[in-house]
């Protein structure tokens, strides 16, 4: 949601087209930066009239994550990877717009493909799976090795919050 800046209402485009308007913005959680710790980097956006996603939501009990747990994803930019949970209770700083915002017991992940990225740029917000196919995570962040997951109990309470659920 624009790192804080986003409001109700604002565009959410395409992944592959970024002047191509599919959603708006609906709810989003505030992240602080200044060492205040972050354990959750969520928005909620309503698709508009007439988009058809490409995928469909599918439904998956949540299950806590747990390190060394193969996991799986579907993502907009690299599609389905596999990898496992390297630790369920990570600690990392995340630059936002110049701005370091630290979260605490997170998912790190890594492929388990040789010379494929579990995840890339575009690929936030996607459901982090258990093999056996229980929700464990929702992704927000990576890099070119390690991609981060917030645990799914955490992301249902929030939309237990907001009314979603």
């Amino acid at each position: 949601a624009a790192t804080n800046r986003g409001a109700k209402g604002d565009a959410v485009c395409s992944v592959t087209n970024a002047t191509y308007k599919i959603a708006e913005l609906e709810n989003s959680v505030e992240l602080f930066g200044n060492g205040i710790t972050n354990y959750l980097d969520l928005a909620v956006a309503r698709l508009v009239d007439g988009y058809q996603p490409t995928q469909r939501p599918v439904l998956a009990p949540t299950k806590k994550g747990m390190k060394h747990e193969g996991v799986t994803k579907f993502g907009a930019k690299t599609g389905f990877t596999r990898g496992k949970i390297v630790s369920d209770n990570y600690r990392i700083a995340i630059n936002y717009d110049g701005e370091n915002a630290l979260f605490e017991n997170q998912l790190m992940i890594m492929s388990t493909v040789p010379g494929q990225k579990f995840s890339d740029g575009g690929d936030s917000g996607s459901m982090v799976k258990s093999v056996d196919g229980g929700f464990v995570g929702l992704l927000f962040a990576g890099n070119n090795s390690q991609t981060f997951a917030n645990p799914s109990q955490r992301v249902i309470n929030k939309l237990i919050e907001w009314g979603y659920m």
